[in-house]
């Protein structure tokens, strides 16, 4: 029995050296945790985004990536457009980057998104995520955020 393997390019299959295949979990689904709120953070007003990162069994899972965040209004009429608010960049690649950015209690990734004021009370709006991994596939998710009083 050999335990070398190799990866086969587009397929969550790893070819054994003995030519068998098995499975082995990559990422497939991205997901805008629902503790994602607004809060008080370092003294800063800050949106905490939480994002799980789904294998194909929609287990949480740790993977390198980049990730974009838009917030932006929802329209309140027929017909209007959302207007952006804020967008960032992150991204976890290595080690120390994992160890700062993972909560294994919610099993997401924790980024403290820094806002200049908080967004006013009643306004709706929508966080979306693009993310991107070391193969090239980006996932996108969205959700509606209610803006409450902020926490500390």
């Amino acid at each position: 029995m050999s335990l070398g393997c190799a990866t086969v390019p587009g397929n969550s299959s790893v070819v054994t050296a003995d030519g068998s295949k098995v499975w082995q979990a990559q990422v497939a689904t991205v997901r805008i945790h629902p503790a994602t709120r607004y809060r008080v953070h370092d003294g800063k007003p800050v949106l905490e985004a939480r994002v799980e990162l789904r294998d194909q069994m929609a287990d949480p899972m740790k993977a390198s990536a980049a990730f974009a965040f838009e917030l932006a209004t929802v329209g309140t009429t027929p017909g209007s457009a959302p207007h952006t608010l804020y967008r960032w960049q992150r991204r976890v690649a290595t080690l120390v980057e994992q160890e700062k950015h993972y909560d294994a209690v919610t099993r997401a990734y924790v980024f403290p998104l820094e806002i200049t004021d908080f967004v006013s009370a009643g306004l709706s709006t929508r966080l979306s995520v693009a993310v991107t991994l070391p193969d090239g596939r980006t996932l996108l998710d969205s959700a509606p955020l209610v803006v409450l009083q902020p926490s500390n």
